[in-house]
């Protein structure tokens, strides 16, 4: 069985390389993938490592290393 939980979305399109912000990461309930919304305030400042569609539930591999 799988749970919903609230994870981290982008609110506006991002671009690859744009930094993430709070006017374009939000939480958004329910998903069950993603990253959990605990980790909201460590991808601030963080960059896209590819283009991301407004809406979409954030994952590791969109974000530089």
């Amino acid at each position: 069985m799988n749970f919903a939980y609230a994870t981290v979305v982008t609110i506006r399109p991002v671009k690859k390389g744009e930094c993430f912000t709070r006017e374009n990461l939000g939480i958004k309930r329910p998903s069950v993938d993603g990253i959990l919304a605990d980790s909201y305030e460590s991808i601030l400042g963080k960059k896209a490592a590819v283009d991301i569609d407004q809406d979409m539930h954030l994952l590791y591999d969109m974000i530089e290393k």
